[in-house]
Protein backbone atom coordinates (compact mmCIF):
# COMPACT_ATOMS: atom_id res chain seq x y z
CA UNK A 1 0.00 0.00 0.00
CA UNK A 2 1.23 3.49 -0.87
CA UNK A 3 0.06 6.71 0.70
CA UNK A 4 0.89 9.94 -1.15
CA UNK A 5 0.22 13.44 0.13
CA UNK A 6 0.57 16.58 -1.99
CA UNK A 7 -0.14 20.22 -1.33
CA UNK A 8 -1.71 22.32 -4.05
CA UNK A 9 -1.88 26.09 -4.10
CA UNK A 10 -5.49 26.46 -5.10
CA UNK A 11 -8.88 26.41 -3.36
CA UNK A 12 -10.38 22.98 -2.75
CA UNK A 13 -13.32 23.55 -5.13
CA UNK A 14 -10.88 24.29 -8.01
CA UNK A 15 -8.71 21.24 -7.27
CA UNK A 16 -11.75 18.94 -7.05
CA UNK A 17 -13.21 20.37 -10.30
CA UNK A 18 -9.96 19.58 -12.14
CA UNK A 19 -9.83 16.11 -10.57
CA UNK A 20 -13.38 15.37 -11.76
CA UNK A 21 -12.88 16.69 -15.30
CA UNK A 22 -11.61 14.36 -18.01
CA UNK A 23 -10.95 17.34 -20.30
CA UNK A 24 -7.33 17.84 -19.18
CA UNK A 25 -6.19 14.29 -18.35
CA UNK A 26 -3.55 14.42 -21.07
CA UNK A 27 -1.89 17.35 -19.24
CA UNK A 28 -1.38 15.58 -15.93
CA UNK A 29 -1.59 11.80 -16.48
CA UNK A 30 1.58 10.45 -18.02
CA UNK A 31 0.88 8.34 -21.11
CA UNK A 32 -2.86 9.09 -21.25
CA UNK A 33 -4.29 8.35 -24.71
CA UNK A 34 -8.07 8.11 -24.40
CA UNK A 35 -11.09 7.14 -22.35
CA UNK A 36 -14.43 5.56 -23.17
CA UNK A 37 -17.48 5.46 -20.90
CA UNK A 38 -18.71 1.87 -20.63
CA UNK A 39 -21.67 1.80 -18.23
CA UNK A 40 -23.53 3.56 -15.43
CA UNK A 41 -23.92 7.29 -14.94
CA UNK A 42 -20.59 8.95 -15.82
CA UNK A 43 -18.68 10.10 -12.75
CA UNK A 44 -21.04 8.38 -10.30
CA UNK A 45 -20.66 5.21 -8.16
CA UNK A 46 -20.97 2.08 -10.28
CA UNK A 47 -19.89 3.81 -13.50
CA UNK A 48 -17.22 2.07 -15.56
CA UNK A 49 -14.74 3.76 -17.88
CA UNK A 50 -12.01 2.29 -20.09
CA UNK A 51 -8.74 4.27 -20.04
CA UNK A 52 -5.94 3.71 -22.55
CA UNK A 53 -2.35 4.66 -21.68
CA UNK A 54 0.82 4.36 -23.73
CA UNK A 55 3.93 3.60 -21.70
CA UNK A 56 6.93 3.24 -23.95
CA UNK A 57 5.84 0.98 -26.81
CA UNK A 58 3.09 -0.67 -24.78
CA UNK A 59 -0.55 0.26 -24.75
CA UNK A 60 -2.28 -0.46 -21.45
CA UNK A 61 -6.03 -0.72 -20.95
CA UNK A 62 -7.38 0.10 -17.50
CA UNK A 63 -11.03 -0.28 -16.44
CA UNK A 64 -12.14 2.12 -13.69
CA UNK A 65 -15.17 1.32 -11.56
CA UNK A 66 -16.16 4.16 -9.25
CA UNK A 67 -16.87 2.71 -5.82
CA UNK A 68 -17.38 5.78 -3.62
CA UNK A 69 -17.89 9.42 -4.54
CA UNK A 70 -18.48 11.97 -1.82
CA UNK A 71 -16.25 14.83 -2.94
CA UNK A 72 -14.34 16.62 -1.61
CA UNK A 73 -14.24 14.08 1.22
CA UNK A 74 -13.53 10.87 -0.70
CA UNK A 75 -13.33 9.37 -4.18
CA UNK A 76 -12.53 5.66 -4.44
CA UNK A 77 -12.07 3.67 -7.61
CA UNK A 78 -11.26 0.09 -8.51
CA UNK A 79 -8.79 -0.08 -11.40
CA UNK A 80 -8.39 -3.34 -13.30
CA UNK A 81 -5.74 -4.16 -15.91
CA UNK A 82 -4.41 -7.38 -17.39
CA UNK A 83 -1.62 -7.84 -14.84
CA UNK A 84 -3.02 -6.11 -11.76
CA UNK A 85 -5.87 -4.46 -9.93
CA UNK A 86 -5.68 -1.62 -7.49
CA UNK A 87 -7.98 0.39 -5.30
CA UNK A 88 -7.20 4.09 -5.12
CA UNK A 89 -8.79 6.29 -2.48
CA UNK A 90 -8.46 10.07 -2.86
CA UNK A 91 -9.21 12.58 -0.15
CA UNK A 92 -9.05 16.38 -0.48
CA UNK A 93 -8.43 18.54 2.58
CA UNK A 94 -8.72 22.33 2.59
CA UNK A 95 -5.68 23.63 4.48
CA UNK A 96 -7.04 27.18 4.22
CA UNK A 97 -9.02 29.16 1.61
CA UNK A 98 -6.20 29.00 -0.96
CA UNK A 99 -4.47 25.66 -0.32
CA UNK A 100 -5.58 22.06 -0.63
CA UNK A 101 -3.92 18.78 0.27
CA UNK A 102 -4.71 15.66 -1.75
CA UNK A 103 -4.11 12.29 -0.12
CA UNK A 104 -4.10 9.21 -2.32
CA UNK A 105 -3.96 5.72 -0.86
CA UNK A 106 -3.25 2.94 -3.35
CA UNK A 107 -3.64 -0.78 -2.68
CA UNK A 108 -1.97 -2.69 -5.53
CA UNK A 109 -2.68 -6.36 -6.20
CA UNK A 110 -0.69 -8.18 -8.90
CA UNK A 111 -2.77 -10.83 -10.70
CA UNK A 112 0.24 -12.32 -12.44
CA UNK A 113 3.97 -11.78 -12.20
CA UNK A 114 4.96 -8.29 -13.28
CA UNK A 115 7.45 -8.61 -16.14
CA UNK A 116 9.86 -6.01 -14.78
CA UNK A 117 10.38 -4.02 -11.58
CA UNK A 118 10.00 -0.83 -13.62
CA UNK A 119 6.44 -1.77 -14.60
CA UNK A 120 5.60 -2.55 -10.97
CA UNK A 121 6.60 0.98 -9.96
CA UNK A 122 4.97 2.73 -12.91
CA UNK A 123 1.70 3.30 -11.07
CA UNK A 124 3.35 5.03 -8.12
CA UNK A 125 5.42 7.23 -10.45
CA UNK A 126 2.36 8.09 -12.52
CA UNK A 127 0.38 9.11 -9.44
CA UNK A 128 3.21 11.32 -8.23
CA UNK A 129 3.72 12.87 -11.67
CA UNK A 130 -0.03 13.36 -12.07
CA UNK A 131 -0.24 15.39 -8.92
CA UNK A 132 2.85 17.41 -9.77
CA UNK A 133 1.35 18.21 -13.18
CA UNK A 134 -2.09 18.85 -11.66
CA UNK A 135 -0.55 21.59 -9.51
CA UNK A 136 0.57 23.32 -12.72
CA UNK A 137 -2.79 22.65 -14.35
CA UNK A 138 -4.62 24.34 -11.52
CA UNK A 139 -2.67 27.49 -12.32
CA UNK A 140 -2.71 27.18 -16.14
CA UNK A 141 -6.20 25.92 -17.00
CA UNK A 142 -8.89 28.57 -17.00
Amino acid sequence: MWIHRWGQVSPIDRVVALFESSKHLDKWQDGFVSLEHLSGTPGEPGAQTRFIYRIGKREIELIETIRIKDLPNIFEGLYEAEAMTNVMTNRFIALDKAQTRREATIELHALQPIDSPANGLALARNVQKADTEMVGSVQDIR
